[in-house]
C-alpha cells in the first residue's frame, strides 16, 4: 500500500458523480504518478451507482486516496470543497471520465519549482471510441508563441477565451490570496470564469507544449 505523507506537494482533486464508468481508470492514472509525494480528493456529490464502492476498493490499496462524501452535485461546488481541504502547495483539477499522463505531475511540478509559478498548463488529448477503436488526437490550447515561458497575461496583447483547467497546476496559496474560486450554480462551463480570473491575476503563468 502507498502511504500519505503529511505533507504532500501536489494534490489531485477528482470531482465524482455517479462515474462508475470511467472512475476506475482517472483514479488509477493519479495513482500511478511518477512523482508520487501527492494527496488524491475524491469529492463525490451522492453517487448511486457503483462509484462508491469503487472508490474504497481503491482506497484499500493506496491510503493517499481520501474520500469526501458531499450531497452537493454541484461541479463548482466539489471543485471548491477539494480545493479548501487540499494539504498540497500545487491543487490539480480532474474530472472524473478524464485521466492523466503518468509523468504529467511531475513534468508540471518540477517547472513550477524552478520557474516559481503560480499557475502551470500542458495540453491535453481527445480520446473517443469508434466502431471499436480508440482514436485520439492532441488539443493544443493556446498560440505557440505562449509556449515554453513565463507569462504575465495582464500585460499580454493577447487575450484567450478557454483553454480549460485540464491539465493544470495552480499554486493554492495564489487561488486563496486571490479568492479564486468556481461558481456552485449548476450551470454548464462554470469552469470558465476560474480560468479567466486565474488568467486576470496571475503574476507568473507558464504553458507547455506537451
Amino acid at each position: 500500500m502507498k502511504k500519505i505523507k503529511s505533507n504532500p506537494d501536489v494534490t489531485i482533486i477528482v470531482t465524482v458523480h455517479n462515474a462508475e464508468n470511467y472512475i476506475e481508470q482517472c483514479i488509477q492514472s493519479a495513482m500511478h504518478q511518477t512523482y508520487e509525494n501527492i494527496e488524491i480528493i475524491c469529492v463525490d456529490g451522492g453517487s448511486s451507482d457503483s462509484t462508491p464502492d469503487i472508490l474504497k476498493s481503491l482506497q484499500s490499496i493506496d491510503d493517499r486516496i481520501i474520500i469526501v462524501n458531499d450531497k452537493n452535485t454541484s461541479y463548482g461546488h466539489k471543485v471548491n470543497v477539494g480545493v479548501e481541504k487540499a494539504r498540497g502547495q500545487y491543487v490539480c483539477i480532474l474530472e472524473s471520465d478524464d485521466s492523466i499522463e503518468k509523468d504529467m505531475v511531475k513534468t508540471l511540478y518540477e517547472i513550477t519549482k524552478e520557474k516559481n509559478v503560480d499557475v502551470i498548463s500542458g495540453d491535453y488529448k481527445i480520446q473517443f471510441e469508434y466502431r471499436g477503436r480508440k482514436i485520439g488526437y492532441i488539443q493544443h490550447k493556446y498560440p505557440s508563441g505562449l509556449y515554453d515561458r513565463v507569462c504575465d497575461l495582464r500585460s499580454e496583447k493577447r487575450f484567450f477565451l478557454h483553454g480549460g483547467i485540464t491539465g493544470v497546476l495552480y499554486k493554492k496559496s495564489f487561488l486563496q490570496k486571490q479568492n479564486i474560486v468556481l461558481p456552485e450554480q449548476r450551470l454548464s462551463f462554470v469552469d470558465s470564469p476560474f480560468h479567466m480570473e486565474t488568467f486576470l491575476k496571475a503574476a507568473r503563468y507558464a504553458f507547455i507544449n506537451e
